[in-house]
């Protein structure tokens, strides 16, 4: 008891030491300022460190997120410009040629009307080689009305309908018209032979053609009119034994790059 009682005293008397010291010197304030702001820093110190550090983070992701949103609408305005630019040269590719179809001048006594494809069988899988295009009776459209490009002759219609109408091509096993050579004025039939080549029938052998001599229309059968050109000739061959030389020729409008045609109508 007198041990707790020596020993409170002390701690008493070393305090109002200290304390009286203190209020002369103020150098314990001094310390506990001092070292109390290192405490409070140190502590805060960590908090801030993580929360500018976090906020940096989130400011980032937000950049990146708003630079990824901006990439995309770029990406898709890209796109959208290139299929413009994809467009606009279909569309003058199609002015150009409709331009030049429009240049035809038909023969005396033929109208002459423009009219699109839609769709085309030609190929192996292809019964027979033809187009459909969109015209028909309504646009006064008939069987064997010719078919042809400012190249030269496409084909005639083969079957009519109000709106629509089927074009047997040139080179279709079924396809026959009667021709003359341009330069030597040789009469022949060009037949089809469901390949990219025609054949030229009854030309005599002693007929003086020549190879890429252009075979026209003859205006024979009453279905194209005289001097549409037809096919040039790739290649003649004599056979002994026969009556008529054997004619290659090769049709002067290529029937896969076909977009458009033009009908001619006879005049009434």
């Amino acid at each position: 008891m007198k041990r707790l009682l020596f020993l409170l005293l002390l701690f008493f008397f070393v305090y109002l030491t200290i304390f009286t010291w203190n209020l002369k010197t103020g150098l314990i304030d001094k310390i506990v300022g001092y070292t109390g702001l290192e405490v409070v820093g140190w502590i805060l110190y960590p908090g801030d460190w993580v929360y500018s550090k976090t906020k940096k983070i989130w400011e980032d992701y937000i950049y990146l997120v708003n630079l990824k949103k901006e990439n995309n609408l770029l990406k898709e305005q890209i796109k959208r410009l290139k299929l413009e630019v994809i467009k606009l040269k279909k569309e003058e590719k199609e002015a150009q040629r409709l331009r030049k179809l429009l240049r035809f001048s038909p023969p005396k006594g033929w109208t002459v009307q423009g009219a699109r494809i839609i769709s085309q069988s030609i190929g192996p899988n292809g019964v027979l080689k033809t187009l459909i295009i969109d015209k028909g009776s309504k646009d006064k459209i008939k069987v064997n009305t010719p078919v042809i490009t400012q190249d030269g002759v496409v084909g005639r219609v083969v079957k009519v309908g109000y709106h629509f109408s089927v074009v047997l091509l040139l080179n279709d096993l079924n396809s026959r018209i009667p021709v003359i050579s341009f330069h030597t004025r040789t009469k022949g039939i060009i037949k089809g032979t469901g390949n990219t080549f025609l054949k030229v029938l009854y030309i005599d052998q002693s007929a003086p053609l020549s190879q890429k001599e252009i075979f026209v229309t003859s205006g024979l059968a009453n279905i194209f009119p005289k001097g549409l050109p037809v096919a040039k000739i790739v290649k003649i061959e004599t056979h002994k034994g026969s009556l008529f030389k054997d004619v290659t020729a090769l049709p002067l409008v290529n029937f896969k790059k076909l977009e458009e045609v033009l009908l001619l109508i006879p005049k009434r």
